[in-house]
Order: structure tokens, then C-alpha cells, then sequence
């Protein structure tokens, strides 16, 4: 038996459990039932037999059709597919921005309405996933697109908000991709800033590169305003809302623990 800790894979980046959170009720989300993660395609062989181990059976792809690489049958084979353009309304809005001094206002505003616009664009996708989220075969599920930080956050964020956990503790777990995310970006700038002699706005890529809290409470206010609350929103029926419930709660464990197999 090996412990999976959230650095144990090497080529699959900002994997962790969605579990843990306390929730109103006095409930946890349970753990080791929904993962989350960047995207799939360079996994190694090890990390594919730390997913295996995992029991995982259900794998959403969030990712637009264009930003799809690499095949794996055991990942094929367990792939739902359900594109959000984010990555394209993003890249849209922000390209214009990131080689102009002091932008990153101006880029996360750009950022901050392409959230509020992907609440309509891709409601479909959302409804499909919280059905498979009421089958007990579905589980354990891993949620994933490119970096794992937008749109599955966001994914991850609704399951958990619709659970009941708190709004500030569903706002930290999302902002913990930064955590993964941004020393890659920084590393990764270094020999940019050299090329450039120093005239590179790294923190216009910075904030592309990283999540901040306005943009989940974005969607958040655009949901309610516009459907009232996120059961209403994904389509669930006071009967399902309580079957997820079942499902993904428990009284038992006393916080999230790493996932042993």
C-alpha cells in the first residue's frame, strides 16, 4: 500500500482530491471520488498506473476539440468529452494586451468576463456532467482540461458549492492552482526576460497564467442572477440534489486524507 500525495505524479500536473471540504451541514465531501487535474496527454506510464490504482473510471475532458493531442486508449476508453471554449474567449480578449506595460488590470477584467460569458456557453456541459455525477458508476471521476485551473476549477467549484461547502472554502481551493501553476510559468519566463533584456511584462503573463478569486465569483453572480442558484443552473431536481448528496457526503472521515492504495 503507497500513499498518493497531491506531488506524487510527475507528468500530470495540479492533480489533487476535490474531498474534504466541511460543508453546512456538518458533512464532508468525501474523498477519493472526484480528482482534478491538467491535462492527460504526456502522462507516463507510472502516473497511468497511479490512475489505474486509483480505481478511476470516469475521465471529463473539458478541453476545446482543437486543444486535443496525444490518444492513450486506457484514457480514451474512459473519456467523456464536454468542450468549453475558455481557453479561446481568453486568448481572444487578452492577446492584444500581453506585450503592453502595466496590463494586468486590463487582463484580468478581460479574464473576469469571459467567465461570466462561459456560465451560458456552456451550461449544457455542466448539466451532462452533474448526470453522470448521480451514477455510482461514475466514481471515482477525474475532471481535467488543459492546466486544470479554469474550467476545471470552475467544475470543481460548482460540484462543491452544490454539496453545500462554504463559498470562502470552495474560493481557496480554487486558488490553490496557483500554487502548481505559477512556479512553472516563472521557470519557464526566465529565459524570456534574458531574450528580451529585461523588456518582457512577465506579470501580464503571469496573470494569464494564473487564477484569481474575482473570476469564480464572476460566475458565481452571473448564475444567480440569471438562474437563482447552481442546482438550477446544472438542472437538478430537488430528488437528485439529494441523491448527490448521498453520494458525495459523508459524517465519517474527519478531513481529507491522501488517497491509499
Amino acid at each position: 500500500m503507497r500513499v498518493i500525495t497531491e506531488n506524487s505524479l510527475t507528468s500530470v500536473h495540479n492533480f489533487r482530491d476535490c474531498g474534504g471540504l466541511l460543508t453546512a451541514t456538518g458533512e464532508r465531501i468525501r474523498c477519493g471520488r472526484i480528482y482534478r487535474s491538467g491535462h492527460l496527454d504526456k502522462i507516463s506510464q507510472g502516473d497511468l498506473e497511479t490512475l489505474q490504482a486509483l480505481g478511476i473510471t470516469t475521465i471529463v475532458d473539458l478541453r476545446s476539440g482543437h486543444e486535443l493531442r496525444q490518444r492513450n486508449g486506457w484514457v480514451d476508453e474512459r473519456r467523456i468529452h464536454l468542450p468549453m471554449t475558455l481557453d479561446q474567449a481568453v486568448r481572444a480578449q487578452v492577446k492584444p494586451l500581453l506585450w503592453k506595460r502595466d496590463a494586468a488590470d486590463a487582463i484580468i477584467a478581460a479574464v473576469e468576463r469571459s467567465y461570466a460569458e462561459l456560465i451560458a456557453s456552456a451550461r449544457p456541459q455542466f448539466r451532462i456532467l452533474f448526470q453522470r455525477l448521480l451514477r455510482e458508476e461514475s466514481y471515482p471521476l477525474l475532471i481535467h482540461c488543459r492546466a486544470g485551473k479554469d474550467r476545471t476549477g470552475l467544475a470543481s467549484a460548482l460540484i462543491q458549492l452544490a454539496l453545500g461547502a462554504p463559498e470562502e472554502a470552495v474560493v481557496q481551493q480554487y486558488l490553490r492552482s496557483n500554487d502548481f501553476v505559477l512556479p512553472r510559468i516563472r521557470r519557464r519566463l526566465i529565459p524570456w526576460r534574458w531574450l528580451t533584456l529585461g523588456r518582457l511584462p512577465t506579470a501580464n503573463f503571469e496573470t494569464v497564467f494564473t487564477v484569481q478569486a474575482r473570476y469564480l465569483h464572476a460566475a458565481l453572480a452571473t448564475i444567480r442572477a440569471e438562474y437563482g442558484d447552481i442546482a438550477a443552473y446544472v438542472g437538478l431536481t430537488p430528488a437528485e440534489h439529494t441523491h448527490l448528496r448521498r453520494l458525495l457526503l459523508t459524517t465519517d472521515a474527519p478531513a481529507c486524507c491522501p488517497p491509499m492504495i
